[in-house]
């Protein structure tokens, strides 16, 4: 995906939002996920792990035209996975990756760096692209520590780098760069 000047709005799909979508496709939900160009898939939102293949294949069918982000975000990312278990996302990921409709993106944190190649390795048997992603909701980085994201992504060779920054609930600042481009050219949702 090329980064283009029109801003990227993402639907987050957890267990209740896709039930109400599925329940009620003239409902509000369904309504605005079609509004979407983008629908992030919050697995750690969905209680029972062995649906998790499925997944996928259910929210393509509320919004075909959207691309598919999944992720499992840990607790200290703002998620509900378990970071003691932050090395059992790998099998996870396989399980996803190998259903009928799986995600083109997946997200991957920055200070998860060491399941990468593993995590790529699986992607990349599908089409499926990398997203590294940086969570820090109580300050916002200098020019030398977004360097140094940039940095990490291109010596993996992650396809983007989205950052976050804020408090979660109040204000967040979205950073997403393509690691072919220089820092100055980044672009703020």
């Amino acid at each position: 995906m090329q980064l283009k000047r029109t801003p990227i709005l993402t639907g987050l799909i957890s267990a209740s939002v896709l039930a109400d979508a599925e329940a009620f496709p003239e409902g509000k939900i369904a309504q605005g996920l079609q509004l979407c160009n983008a629908l992030e898939i919050r697995y750690d939102l969905f209680p029972d792990q062995s649906e998790w293949p499925l997944i996928a294949k259910r929210v393509h069918q509320l919004n075909a035209a959207a691309f598919l982000l999944g992720t499992i975000r840990l607790r200290r990312d703002g998620g509900d996975f378990d970071d003691a278990l932050e090395g059992m996302r790998l099998p996870l990921w396989g399980g996803i990756l190998e259903a009928e409709v799986v995600p083109q993106w997946l997200d991957l944190e920055q200070d998860s760096l060491s399941q990468y190649e593993a995590l790529h390795a699986f992607a990349l048997v599908r089409g499926t692209k990398i997203l590294l992603s940086q969570h820090n909701f109580s300050t916002i980085p200098t020019i030398a520590e977004l360097s140094g994201f940039v940095t990490d992504c291109k010596r993996v060779g992650a396809n983007m780098l989205l950052l976050l920054f804020g408090a979660p609930k109040f204000f967040c600042l979205n950073i997403i760069f393509q690691p072919s481009l220089p820092l100055r050219n980044y672009r703020v949702l």
